[in-house]
């Protein structure tokens, strides 16, 4: 992806994804939607694995192999994603993104913050966010600062701003170089009201995380009878269960996409039993097709926490 959209051309064409399994042939699928938000999806995890540091929010990180031209293209997957799909990658750290689009100037302190936090491990998270609060552990903040380079000793008069200065380097300053290969392509977004502004980026950041509440609010669903009334019930009931990891994977399963980009997951029923009954989703359609034959919610839970669990896409069958 990143060899193809090195074309600058690539924005204004009109894109056909074709995804390869291992053994080198072109997988069944029709892509009018659900195999194009599938290869943007990979391709961000991969991304993330591979060119990125952080934990909950990542920032770019630079390695020998990517010059001007691969970030640039990247950009460019960025954008194309999000003007075709609505597909946004919401890892990607909001003063970063926030620092492209609109100016270093314009990341305020609470963006800067939030997502240095989000940025740190969860035990750093924990002492950075009390030493704001004015609870702070000299040593344990010493610990968390050093790791990132800084030569001040932290006090309550100064910790604020050494964890500010500690943020901007790390969310806005180290990864300069990206930002400037982003900027001109990234520069085309500020035409969607979503992301107009630095309060409409936040809004879309909030609007593409998936939540228990989000994920079942999408879910429509005309049960006929007991048996699929049961069905939706046991559906819900997993979904209000499941964590962050799981909610991603639910919804790359149903619409190829581990972010919130389509309106709604349409459930259709079938009356499929025993090898056969198993959920099947068309990402195509963001429809999924859930078998009425279950007799108990653990039954369902299985059976999804499986298919979850071993990545079992099934994209696009029809």
């Amino acid at each position: 992806m990143i060899e193809a959209f090195q074309a600058k051309d690539i924005m204004t064409s009109e894109l056909k994804i074709v995804m390869v399994d291992v053994k080198g042939n072109d997988e069944r699928g029709v892509d009018i939607g659900g195999v194009y938000r599938d290869a943007i999806s990979c391709f961000w995890q991969e991304f993330y694995d591979s060119s990125t540091l952080g934990e909950r929010e990542r920032v770019p990180s630079l390695r020998h192999d990517f010059q001007s031209n691969e970030w640039s293209a990247i950009g460019r997957i960025l954008a194309k994603g999000f003007l075709d799909l609505g597909y946004f990658p919401s890892v990607l750290s909001q003063a970063f993104i926030a620092s492209v689009l609109f100016g270093e100037n314009s990341v305020n302190e609470e963006t800067l913050l939030k997502s240095f936090q989000n940025y740190i491990a969860k035990d750093e998270h924990d002492i950075v966010a009390e030493a704001l609060k004015g609870n702070l552990d000299v040593d344990e903040l010493i610990d968390v600062l050093d790791r990132f380079g800084c030569r001040k000793v932290p006090n309550q008069e100064n910790a604020r701003d050494l964890i500010l200065e500690v943020a901007h380097k790390e969310m806005v300053q180290k990864p300069q170089y990206v930002a400037d290969a982003w900027r001109e392509t990234l520069m085309i977004l500020k035409g969607k009201e979503e992301v107009a502004t630095i309060e409409g980026l936040s809004n879309l950041y909030q609007k593409v995380k998936p939540t228990n509440r989000k994920v079942l609010s999408m879910i429509e669903a005309d049960p006929q009878n007991n048996s699929e009334r049961a069905a939706v019930d046991f559906l819900k009931r997993f979904v209000r269960g499941m964590d962050q990891a799981q909610l991603n994977s639910f919804l790359r399963y149903v619409t190829g996409a581990d972010v919130i980009c389509v309106p709604h997951i349409s459930v259709q029923f079938s009356t499929l039993d025993g090898l056969a009954r198993r959920p099947i989703a068309h990402t195509c359609g963001s429809v999924l097709e859930l078998p009425s034959t279950y007799d108990t919610f653990p039954e369902l839970r299985e059976e999804f926490t499986n298919i979850l669990a071993k990545k079992m896409w099934q994209n696009d069958i029809m």
